[in-house]
């Protein structure tokens, strides 16, 4: 990231197993992160065209908030294991002007 100034913030988060979102990461984030997204600012995914896999074998997406060419948060979702097309915020980390 690429914080204006040193502050950050985050949290993890912590699901009971089959729920999740059938919005994908993009618009989850746009919903989830409303207040704090700005006109001008991307919501896209970040590294790879597809998901990466964790550690059971969930798939993994990075989404990544750009403002004013600076990566201000990152939000991080894994797939649902036993609901497939299913996406759960994992966790975040975000710039403290985010």
């Amino acid at each position: 990231m690429e914080c204006a100034d040193k502050r950050t913030k985050g949290a993890v988060y912590d699901y009971a197993l089959g729920i999740g979102e059938k919005a994908g990461p993009v618009e989850q984030t746009r919903r989830k992160f409303s207040k704090r997204i700005e006109e001008g600012d991307k919501v896209e995914i970040a590294g790879q065209v597809g998901p990466t896999e964790g550690w059971y074998g969930e798939a993994l997406r990075t989404v990544r908030v750009v403002r004013d060419g600076r990566v201000v948060a990152l939000m991080f979702y894994k797939g649902g294991i036993d609901s497939a097309g299913r996406w759960l915020l994992d966790s975040y980390e975000a710039c403290g002007e985010f």
